[in-house]
């Protein structure tokens, strides 16, 4: 019997999420976890690391570079989500809906490959705000890229790069999606006013961090940003993302008709 590429590619994953980042969920879904896959097909997926919203940045890059080895190996498609389980249980800024999660939490519909089973923490809300769904999109946008980052710089550096200024993008942007779904007017375009409004609505997070992005726009945009500097660049974007959520879910622990359409 011939074992495919994808599932070649899923087995030595997961064996290497099991020895050196057991504490991590690694799970299929789709034709690959069917068998029905074709040569072609992606592998769906994804990976619950046990934290909160802000990820260990450190765990990530190595995790990355388990992966690109193991794309070396077997050269897959992925679609490959990273998520945390402090967001999953909210389900705010879960990239899922409910009919999705609840998809995935059925047995025959999906396989956990490594780590204990965090798929019962998966709470999908129906969102209400397109905003918020395109925050949800944008995290696990940058989450995913930079999961596939290593492999990206040595295959291929231009779309690393775009990657790498997509999470800038999404991170300067992402005071604008916080301060509308609060109510506080539909685009802030002024820095200062933005910042003003962010310092007001969430004290706990520092706006400095913004500063530092734009700085590294900057530098990519000029051309001054070394490509071995790539990855942390992306780690910091991914950072002051995912620190603005966290403040966002301390300050307003709780769902609103504004984000969602069943309330808590």
């Amino acid at each position: 019997m011939v074992v495919s590429h994808q599932k070649q590619f899923v087995e030595e994953f997961g064996t290497f999420l099991g020895h050196e980042h057991s504490d991590a969920c690694f799970y299929i879904y789709g034709s690959v976890h069917r068998g029905d896959h074709t040569p072609t097909s992606d592998v769906d997926g994804g990976i619950i690391l046990d934290s909160g919203v802000v990820t260990d940045k450190k765990k990530l890059y190595a995790i990355a570079q388990g992966l690109a080895l193991c794309l070396t190996n077997h050269r897959v498609e992925l679609q490959l989500n990273v998520l945390d389980r402090q967001t999953a249980i909210d389900g705010r800024f879960l990239s899922y809906d409910s009919d999705f999660t609840d998809y995935i939490k059925v047995r025959e519909n999906s396989r956990v490959v490594s780590g204990s089973d965090s798929r019962p923490d998966l709470r999908g809300i129906d969102y209400r705000a397109g905003v918020l769904v395109r925050a949800a999109f944008n995290l696990r946008c940058d989450r995913n890229n930079i999961l596939l980052l290593e492999d990206r710089l040595a295959t291929n550096p231009q779309r690393g790069r775009e990657r790498v200024a997509t999470a800038l993008n999404h991170a300067g942007k992402f005071p604008k999606h916080i301060i509308w779904l609060r109510g506080e007017g539909e685009i802030v375009v002024d820095y200062e006013e933005m910042q003003r409004r962010l310092r007001r609505l969430l004290p706990t997070f520092d706006v400095c961090l913004l500063s530092k992005i734009r700085e590294n726009k900057l530098k990519l945009e000029q051309g001054k940003l070394l490509e071995e500097d790539y990855f942390a660049t992306h780690a910091e974007a991914l950072e002051c993302t995912e620190k603005l959520i966290l403040a966002y879910l301390e300050e307003f622990p709780n769902q609103t008709k504004r984000e969602c359409a069943l309330v808590k």
